[in-house]
């Protein structure tokens, strides 16, 4: 007896259709979990940057530029963050943790890169992989297990272009952080050398020329 077996029209046209969805999320390369808990990233230009230091504890400042965020550990939710219009463009990426710990960042479908965590300390400048790029700040087994607060900052580079010999990331300033804004401490006192003419400093390099002189018309 000849068997019948019964399939749904358009079963395959469904299948192909999500084959084909899973291929553009994973070039699209979104946050895991749910997409839409990803934040819009606000470039703020570089003439309107706030100079002035800032605690990471401190609400509504971005030193330099930077915004903040915190990683938790053991969540899900890990920090998600999008930048649109970036097409053609170089990215600098820069974050730095506080106080200083491992932290990594994985951008779009990319390997996950991670900050020393001595410094807490990441810098990167790499060509967009799209339009639109994903960032996801996470960690792995060997960050620590405490939540970890840090300063992040995308910098879009000018279009390719307008760039043909593609040195923009090599004029950036790569030692741009937060914490570098943070003043001398008061009370030690600072005593800038004695350059001027018969100064202390102008002395002792005389001294030390007039007993080598000595030395030299001695052993002749």
């Amino acid at each position: 007896m000849q068997k019948n077996y019964f399939r749904p029209a358009g079963t395959g046209c469904s299948v192909m259709l999500m084959f084909v969805i899973y291929l553009v999320k994973g070039t699209w390369g979104v946050c895991p979990g749910n997409p839409n808990r990803s934040v819009r990233y606000v470039v703020i230009p570089e003439a309107d940057y706030d100079r002035n230091y800032s605690s990471i504890a401190t609400d509504g400042k971005q030193p330099l530029g930077f915004h903040k965020a915190i990683w938790h550990y053991n969540q899900d939710d890990t920090p998600c963050i999008n930048i649109t219009g970036v097409s053609t463009r170089r990215l600098e990426i820069m974050f730095e943790t506080f106080p200083s710990s491992r932290l990594c960042v994985k951008v779009q479908n990319s390997q996950q890169e991670c900050s020393d965590p001595g410094t807490g300390r990441h810098y990167v400048c790499k060509q967009s992989p799209a339009d639109t790029v994903y960032l996801e700040f996470t960690c792995d087994s060997q960050c620590s297990e405490n939540d970890v607060q840090f300063w992040y900052r995308i910098v879009p580079g000018v279009k390719a272009d307008e760039d043909p010999e593609d040195h923009w990331c090599y004029d950036r300033n790569m030692d741009e952080y937060p914490e570098n804004l943070k003043p001398f401490p008061s009370g030690i006192p600072y005593n800038p050398p004695d350059t001027t003419p018969g100064g202390a400093d102008s002395r002792s390099a005389s001294h030390i020329f007039l007993v080598i002189m000595i030395f030299s018309v001695r052993f002749l």
